[in-house]
């Protein structure tokens, strides 16, 4: 799973410096990175966040897809597709953003624990905010942002229940946790 994403930062990291070196037409859809570091607040704690996401944009529009790490309640590695709108074609610029996708666990094997097993589940992920960019060189902006944050991580755990002496039989229990949090967010978009 480490090497997949080290392997995909490598590969976006690549095409950014190809792309980097081409002249752009402002009309035409072009390859940008955007980087973000940032926190995330909620009511179990405050935590890391670490995004990156590579995508096209087309005047004020963007769409990418993007993978992070997330520190908050459960170590998780967010996939998702990132939208974007920039609401001024000025190089300095207010946005609005919407990510969605898939929330991995970063360890979902199961755990034995004497006689009960517990498994981690793969959930959703949804991120939307608002931000602005302040222009930098070229093309490469600071972002700030802030927003709120949703991730669903769900465990099942079964317990062999043997009462008194009567059979034995297997029980099944389902834990969903629903986590909801303020992130802010610091980047650079390139």
């Amino acid at each position: 799973m480490k090497s997949k994403i080290m392997l995909c930062l490598l590969i976006q990291a690549a095409v950014t410096v190809i792309n980097a070196q081409q002249p752009q037409n402002h009309n035409a859809w072009w390859f940008r990175s955007i980087d973000n570091l940032g926190l995330a607040a909620g009511q179990k704690n405050t935590a890391l966040v670490m995004q990156t996401t590579g995508g096209f944009q087309h005047k004020s529009l963007f769409a990418g897809v993007g993978a992070g790490l997330d520190y908050y309640g459960f170590l998780s590695v967010p996939l998702f597709v990132d939208l974007r709108m920039y609401l001024s074609p000025n190089k300095n610029a207010f946005f609005i953003y919407e990510d969605g996708g898939v929330n991995i666990i970063w360890q979902k094997k199961s755990i034995e624990n004497f006689t009960s097993g517990y498994h981690h589940n793969h959930g959703y992920y949804n991120d939307f905010g608002a931000g602005y960019k302040f222009h930098l060189k070229d093309r490469t902006s600071v972002i700030l942002s802030g927003g709120y944050t949703y991730k669903r991580i769900s465990e099942s755990v079964s317990n062999q229940e043997c009462p008194f002496a009567g059979p034995c039989y297997l029980q099944k229990d389902k834990y969903i946790y629903d986590l909801s949090r303020l992130i802010f967010k610091i980047g650079l978009e390139f």
